[in-house]
């Protein structure tokens, strides 16, 4: 088998992160586009990093919980971009705050709900059940402790509940 496949322009990829990507990009642009309007973009960037350190990478026991750790990073970089560029722009028109229709039809919306989610909340959240990685495997892509990702998820789980207006007896 060979240690490389093709590529456009004629650069070759190596096979394993060819398979990687395959097997990844899907999730991955699914997870980040809970934190980032620019999923792709954060994941393709995620890619080009595991590209450019692929012989250390590719040499992980787990090079897609690296890949899963990065594209994280990626997307939250450029939610905060977005965020200080949204802040920027509202601070230069003086835009008054959203009419209270427009605060009610955002909390009905999960998306919206879950950016308003602290970043590890958010990040437990977008991992365990977008990403369907298992406690443990969040926690090794969050570089926190299982616990943690317990009690982060608990967290999130009852801000939501409260930001959704969820009830009880509707469960």
């Amino acid at each position: 088998m060979s240690a490389t496949g093709p590529a456009a322009g004629g650069t070759a990829v190596p096979t394993g992160l060819e398979a990687l990507f395959r097997s990844s990009y899907d999730s991955l642009v699914q997870m980040a586009s809970a934190i980032t309007d620019e999923p792709g973009d954060a994941v393709q960037d995620a890619f080009v990093e595991a590209y450019r350190h692929w012989p250390q990478v590719g040499a992980y026991d787990n090079p897609a919980a690296w890949l899963r750790r990065v594209a994280m990073n990626k997307a939250l970089d450029r939610a905060r971009r977005r965020g200080t560029e949204r802040r920027g722009i509202a601070r230069l028109v003086h835009r008054e705050a959203a009419a209270p229709e427009t605060a009610a039809a955002e909390r009905l919306d999960v998306r919206a709900a879950i950016s308003a989610l602290p970043e590890r909340q958010r990040l437990a959240i977008v991992l365990y059940y977008l990403g369907d990685l298992s406690v443990d495997e969040v926690a090794e892509t969050m570089a926190v402790s299982a616990g943690t990702v317990k009690a982060a998820l608990h967290a999130a789980r009852a801000r939501l509940e409260r930001l959704l207006e969820v009830d009880d007896d509707a469960r």
